[in-house]
């Protein structure tokens, strides 16, 4: 039987020829000192050792500032460096590895999401019949969506750059095949599409708690920070929904002029230009300009999907055949794809319960 060759991943890359050579001296200088234990062998021991030290510190300080200077022109890169360089590692136990602390980290973040929405007046719990009653068919509605074709799937795939933990083939493996598996998606997706139904194993993601900073306790709940994570396909129908609904919203103006998240040739960098820009002809006008920052806790986690449904059905978000209940609820598939939406927690290897729905 023949044993396959592994192949180590190089921790140390700094380590070069040169202090090898300087550790085996010092390390023969060190086996001559345990023989004999004169002063003399140790005298030599303790000048290999300085020398042995010096050349891993300034072989260190080499590597690390060439590393550094190559990310020079990409602040991401750089900050990823320096924090990698800077953290320590975090502090784990194995109490953490078992269902049970999945469990209590699952039951944590949903109570801290239920009190959160408590703490509104009016209650934000009971909404459902209020976002009905309210109902107003809107001017310009988005009728249907595109069907998707087969170059298009096949797009949507190779762009897929990850999945969930639970996908039974993650997407690696399906763009070894990407005519094969568009030809098994094509019928699924027109399916979805056409009779807004959206597949339950879709709707539950995978959340995988994350140390907000490193060298934390992991056991602090309030130190773990959630990564939702959706299946392939779910991340597929997304991507196409998002992309027909921003053409929509946009080409009907129901975008806010001021917004800079999510949308195209939109960021951070142009909101402080246009911020930065107002502030400079209030200043030539001889006014005075304050500027107020909010920072939202969990602001994607304590998001009302009622109330979200309700705006998206009054700007049209779906045929009008589907956009009513008979009651006059938002209905469609954007409704399909979150409700009902379950999720369950894994710690490397271990999950929570699924909630009921």
């Amino acid at each position: 039987m023949i044993t396959p060759k592994v192949r180590r991943v190089q921790s140390a890359p700094w380590f070069s020829e040169e202090l090898k050579d300087l550790q085996r001296i010092y390390r023969r200088q060190e086996r001559k000192w345990l023989l004999n234990k004169s002063h003399l062998e140790r005298g030599k021991l303790r000048e290999a050792l300085g020398k042995y030290k010096a050349a891993i510190k300034l072989a260190k300080t080499s590597h690390f500032s060439k590393v550094i200077r190559g990310t020079l022109n990409s602040s991401k890169e750089l900050f990823n460096t320096v924090r990698a360089l800077t953290s320590s590692s975090s502090v784990f136990s194995p109490l953490e590895n078992s269902p049970q602390f999945c469990q209590s980290v699952a039951d944590f973040f949903n109570n801290k999401i239920t009190n959160f929405l408590t703490d509104f007046s009016p209650p934000l719990l009971d909404l459902e019949g209020k976002a009905s009653s309210c109902y107003v068919e809107p001017v310009h509605a988005l009728d249907s969506f595109q069907s998707l074709s087969a170059n298009k799937i096949c797009d949507l795939l190779m762009a897929l750059k990850s999945g969930a933990p639970t996908d039974l083939c993650p997407p690696r493996i399906l763009k070894l095949a990407p005519q094969l598996v568009t030809e098994a998606l094509e019928p699924v997706f027109a399916e979805i599409l056409q009779e807004w139904i959206f597949p339950a194993g879709c709707k539950q993601a995978t959340v995988i708690p994350l140390i907000k900073k490193p060298g934390r306790n992991a056991a602090d709940l309030t130190n773990l920070h959630p990564i939702s994570l959706l299946p392939g396909l779910a991340k597929m129908l997304e991507k196409h929904l998002n992309n027909e609904l921003s053409v929509f919203l946009q080409e009907n103006c129901k975008l806010d002029p001021s917004q800079d998240g999510f949308r195209g040739a939109h960021s951070t960098e142009t909101a402080l230009i246009s911020t930065s820009d107002i502030i400079c002809r209030r200043g030539d006008l001889g006014e005075g300009s304050i500027l107020v920052l909010l920072d939202l806790s969990a602001a994607f986690d304590t998001m009302v999907v009622i109330l979200t449904l309700a705006v998206f059905d009054r700007q049209g978000g779906g045929p009008r055949e589907h956009r009513r209940q008979a009651g006059g609820a938002p209905m469609g598939i954007p409704t399909a794809a979150v409700k009902p939406r379950s999720d369950r927690h894994h710690w490397r290897g271990p999950a929570s319960v699924p909630p009921p729905h």
